[in-house]
């Protein structure tokens, strides 16, 4: 990533438009992330999407569970759109990224991932809060670490990021924009933060 020097007014309103943020270089690497193939259709299910069911655990393909609750959006037409939010699992919420492809009528899990929701300053352990998609293929998640997908979320790998919390992210004119700070339990989100920036499809 390279640093790029903003006025405090830039910054900050890059930070509410995003939303969150998580940018990266080089040759992706392989992530804890876990993931499976959300389905190109999907069979209508009324308003809403997810029904009650007896497993409240997000299975790739299927539709989201009840009870998944949203954190981060992003959408990449007027129908179809990805969502990171938490599912009910056995032992703890599950980090799940849902997609819609019909306006928000039915959600379908995308993938789950092996990385817990958190946010920024919240713990010192991997934590992810945000998603961005540049188009339908390619997309972000992000939080203590940067992950990408070039198949609509149905792989991730871990791609080296400009180090920090990722405050906020975006795809923007061939490029990827993210604000960083350094982040802890202790002292919160450290300013001045940092706005760093690399080419869309990878590289410093």
């Amino acid at each position: 990533m390279v640093p790029v020097k903003a006025p405090p007014l830039v910054a900050i309103m890059i930070a509410g438009l995003i939303g969150m943020a998580g940018c990266a270089s080089g040759h992706p690497q392989r992530s804890g992330l876990t993931s499976g193939r959300s389905s190109p259709s999907l069979a209508t299910s009324g308003p809403g999407a997810a029904r009650p069911s007896s497993r409240h655990s997000p299975v790739p393909g299927a539709l989201v569970p009840y009870g998944f609750a949203a954190m981060s959006f992003t959408f990449v037409s007027a129908r179809e759109a990805f969502v990171l939010g938490t599912s009910p699992c056995s032992h703890a919420p599950c980090t799940s990224i849902a997609r819609t492809f019909d306006r928000g009528v039915t959600w379908r899990t995308a993938a789950v991932l092996a990385v817990p929701a958190g946010r920024p300053g919240m713990s010192a352990a991997p934590a992810v809060w945000g998603i961005r998609f540049a188009m339908p293929a390619l997309g972000f998640v992000f939080g203590t670490g940067l992950w990408e997908t070039s198949d609509g979320g149905a792989r991730w790998t871990r791609a080296p990021g400009p180090g920090g919390a990722i405050l906020a992210l975006a795809p923007l004119d061939g490029q990827v924009l993210a604000l960083t700070a350094r982040c802890s339990p202790q002292h919160g989100c450290a300013q001045p933060a940092t706005l760093s920036r690399r080419p869309l499809g990878g590289g410093p």
